[in-house]
């Protein structure tokens, strides 16, 4: 499906599981341009934690940079993804850019572009595995 796609350049997470996914969707051998701005949710202390150890009004705080000691707050992704979309309305008008990305990542993107902050309402924003969400930014 992607390759039916008219992209211009392709934004990738730098981790190695987008890594991978970039190299598997990008059959035109679009232009890839690493950016750590568009990674997962620095997890900190909370890595690898049962999601039944996380309170969720804390995990998806608008408001909050820093939470359990050293887990970045959604804040923090919210103000990544900020960055990063008017970085990409400058650099890039009239262009088709795909991101290659995280799920707390998209969500952070989804609350910056809606103004979402309900916690529980961001908590339930789904994105599938390799799914396209299309924006006009």
């Amino acid at each position: 499906e992607i390759a039916k796609l008219d992209i211009d350049v392709i934004i990738c997470s730098p981790l190695r599981r987008t890594v991978q996914t970039c190299k598997l969707i990008n059959k035109n051998n679009v232009k890839v341009i690493y950016d750590r701005r568009i990674m997962e949710r620095n997890a900190g202390s909370m890595q690898f934690k049962s999601d039944k150890n996380i309170d969720i009004n804390l995990w998806y705080d608008v408001n909050k940079e820093l939470i359990y000691k050293n887990t970045e707050g959604f804040k923090k992704i919210r103000e990544r993804a900020a960055d990063i979309l008017e970085d990409i309305k400058i650099k890039y008008e009239g262009k088709n850019v795909l991101l290659v990305t995280h799920g707390d990542f998209s969500k952070a993107m989804r609350t910056y572009l809606s103004g979402e902050t309900d916690a529980l309402k961001i908590k339930a924003m789904k994105h599938k595995n390799c799914e396209i969400i299309e924006y006009d930014i």
